[in-house]
């Protein structure tokens, strides 16, 4: 994809809330990092199999589920262990397809499984669905889920999920254009912690 910047001249210019592979400034999410520590969130979870859930449109999100699976994968667990569908909140047929074929496919497995997915209004659309059906994340599957929408905090039951400060963003889109006369560095990231919820084991 190929994006327009305006010709600003010696204006300094800093990117918040997205990654660039342009030699510009950035602040933005810490997606290594917060991967890294969900991924041994997971393998706390005893998990055995996961299905992972992106929307295309948000480059960050799918690069965030990358991110998890490569480290999972690093930890021994085998491709066959993984499925990836990378086009959730497009159209409400098709998400009410995938969560059709989540539910089914989680009746009749008998490995612990867990969801994974780069959005909170996606996990909150998802539990609601699997809870009518009664299947109850926390009990019967795994969920974790990212950038902490304050919903998740009120949800039954509350999603494990990842919050980053976005009012961070601004700040240090600033510190990166004062630093730019004696720095290298182009990007600057965002403090993160678990939301520690209910969702993220599986109790049966």
């Amino acid at each position: 994809e190929k994006y327009l910047f305006p010709v600003i001249g010696n204006t300094p210019v800093a990117i918040a809330g997205r990654r660039s592979s342009l030699p510009v400034l950035t602040a933005s999410i810490p997606a290594e990092a917060a991967a890294a520590e969900s991924a041994k969130l997971a393998m706390q979870s005893r998990s055995e199999e996961f299905i992972i859930f992106s929307a295309s449109q948000v480059f960050e999100g799918k690069f965030f589920c990358d991110c998890f699976k490569g480290k999972l994968l690093a930890n021994g667990f085998s491709e066959s262990a993984f499925t990836f569908h990378g086009d959730v909140l497009q159209a409400a047929q098709h998400d009410a397809e995938i969560l059709e074929e989540v539910a089914e496919r989680l009746f009749a497995s008998k490995k612990r499984t867990l969801l994974f997915t780069s959005s909170d209004f996606w996990a909150i659309y998802m539990e609601e669905y699997l809870v009518r059906k009664g299947i109850v994340p926390g009990r019967d599957v795994a969920l974790l889920s990212a950038w902490h929408v304050e919903k998740t905090d009120s949800t039954v039951p509350r999603i494990t999920t990842i919050d980053y400060f976005p009012e961070q963003l601004g700040s240090l889109a600033v510190r990166a254009v004062l630093n730019r006369t004696h720095s290298p560095r182009l990007e600057y990231y965002t403090d993160f912690k678990i939301m520690l919820n209910e969702t993220w084991s599986i109790t049966k």
